[in-house]
């Protein structure tokens, strides 16, 4: 008998042995988004992140046995179930919607993919909320990641040192392994990372490093004991992806840098202000009750527009000195933007309609995803209850391309009979209302807010390490509100991992017990 429970034991230690090495072999995996080995057998999609592999493993000896043993689950999960639940039954509605083949798709293929993509992701978060589940856990996962970022970030170095010194004539040696890492060959002109394209590198920092880096530089100082110099090893990581974000050349994932300075700046003077009206309160002498809180208000609203022109004049000015290695961006100068204040106050509406067109759109070279923003919107008009299934929004795009679209080349091309691009919505938000109507819309919208509400309340934790999650999850969260306007596959991980992490950061703050919880240090 005695035998019998130490060989038991002996096996559940190899188990979580197991189940840890895959964990870290997935953390570490995270920054390669288009596995070559992977996209063959999957069909060839541009979505197939190499840490999809680890994930499988983990679900098969650590997600089914969690459940097994009734291991509990964050209440936040509840609107996520709701929202894939509303997506299963629009995705069932969509075959007795008598749609026909096109492009060489059917209904069910389509959806068939985006359901891959979808339950991929929630793995993803369920093994992050599962995994995670003490403050030691917490702080190895994130050691793990920013040994990924460094692998990443000088691979990113590497490519830029080529493309900036060399014109980016790579040797073939670095083609060759750039070829085992993406289906895409190395770009010449733009730092892509080990991802498939380089907007794609910025919203893995975005949405992923510069968060945690950033929620550890400041309520953490660092994960690590040891400095280079005088330097804490998250505060190079994130100087080195600031440099190789500014040189990838995407809009969106400028912008979206952007977002994170404004959110921190704004976090700062807010804080600050407390004290700084209390101060002004007391100089000059405020004693009445009511005009003590006529002035709060109105210091408020003051720093709230200082706030905005400090944000405003940073987005001139990081624009304008990025727009002189890209001249996408110096595009924006060239407008004339008298044109956007009519003299006549009769006519704004139709003067705004005017200008904040296609054409535009055009001139800035981001008219494509226009058209196909337009087409989504109207795919949602005609059905904005539950939409048309996950996937199938391109099947009504031909019939909802507004007129100006033909005259694109690309957009064209995706829509002509023998080409085996297929159009998408090419925006998360978009996609959402399209897709699974206004109803699955809510349930995902209540499940980021929800996770907002989470990291929210971390920041208010004593524990540096949670106020670092709570932190990284609010930019996080803002992140994605921008990035959802370039990216609308469910399939990337980043998005999904830092909101699990929000989530066991939660669980493990509060204390709260769990069914099955074993234990990697046995």
């Amino acid at each position: 008998m005695r035998g019998k429970k130490v060989l038991v034991g002996n096996v559940e230690k190899i188990q979580f042995r197991i189940v840890w090495v895959a964990w870290g072999l997935l953390l570490l995996l995270l920054p390669i988004t288009s596995l070559p080995l992977l996209a063959d057998l999957v069909g060839g999609s541009t979505v197939n992140p190499a840490a999809v592999m680890p994930l499988i493993l983990l679900v098969v000896i650590w997600i089914i046995p969690y459940f097994i043993q009734k291991g509990s689950l964050n209440l936040e999960v509840v609107p996520l179930v709701g929202f894939i639940a509303v997506a299963l039954m629009t995705s069932i509605l969509a075959h007795f919607n008598s749609i026909l083949p096109w492009k060489g798709q059917t209904v069910l293929s389509r959806e068939f993919g985006s359901w891959l993509t979808l339950l991929a992701g929630f793995a993803f978060y369920i093994v992050t909320l599962t995994m995670v589940s003490d403050k030691a856990k917490l702080t190895q996962t994130v050691k793990i990641i920013n040994i990924g970022a460094a692998m990443m970030l000088v691979w990113a170095l590497i490519q830029g040192g080529y493309i900036f010194f060399r014109n980016g004539n790579f040797p073939v040696v670095i083609q060759r392994v750039h070829e085992f890492i993406s289906i895409r060959d190395i770009h010449s002109k733009q730092i892509t990372g080990f991802a498939y394209e380089a907007s794609w590198f910025c919203h893995q920092l975005n949405m992923f490093y510069f968060p945690i880096w950033l929620g550890a530089i400041l309520y953490l100082k660092s994960f690590y004991k040891r400095r280079i110099g005088k330097f804490s090893i998250e505060v190079m990581l994130f100087l080195i992806g600031v440099v190789a974000l500014l040189f990838t050349r995407s809009r969106i994932g400028l912008i979206s840098f952007l977002v994170i300075i404004g959110i921190l700046v704004s976090i700062f003077i807010f804080r600050k202000s407390g004290k700084a009206q209390h101060w002004f309160i007391k100089k000059i002498k405020i004693n009445s009750p009511l005009l003590s809180s006529v002035t709060s208000v109105l210091f408020s609203i003051l720093l709230l527009f200082l706030v905005f022109i400090f944000f405003l004049g940073l987005v001139i000015v990081v624009i304008y000195l990025v727009s002189k290695i890209d001249t996408r961006l110096e595009r924006i100068f060239m407008i004339s933007w008298s044109d956007f204040f009519p003299l006549s106050l009769s006519n704004v509406m139709d003067q705004i309609r005017l200008r904040f067109n296609v054409q535009y759109a055009n001139f800035l070279m981001f008219a494509e995803r226009s058209v196909y923003w337009s087409a989504a919107f109207r795919v949602y008009n005609e059905h904005p209850l539950l939409g048309v299934g996950l996937g199938n929004a391109g099947f009504f795009f031909p019939g909802n391309m507004p007129a100006f679209s033909w005259s694109l080349p690309e957009v064209v091309d995706v829509l002509r009979d023998g080409t085996s691009m297929f159009p998408n919505p090419k925006n998360l938000w978009l996609r959402l209302l399209s897709e699974t109507g206004i109803v699955g819309f809510t349930f995902f919208v209540v499940w980021l807010l929800c996770i907002l509400s989470r990291a929210w309340k971390l920041l208010s934790r004593q524990a540096p390490t949670f106020r670092a999650v709570g932190l990284a999850g609010i930019l996080a969260c803002a992140v994605l509100v921008v990035e959802g306007f370039s990216i609308d596959t469910f399939g990337l991980p980043y998005m999904w991992i830092l909101f699990g992490l929000v989530g066991a950061a939660t669980r493990i703050a509060s204390s709260k017990p769990e069914s099955f919880t074993p234990s990697f240090n046995t």
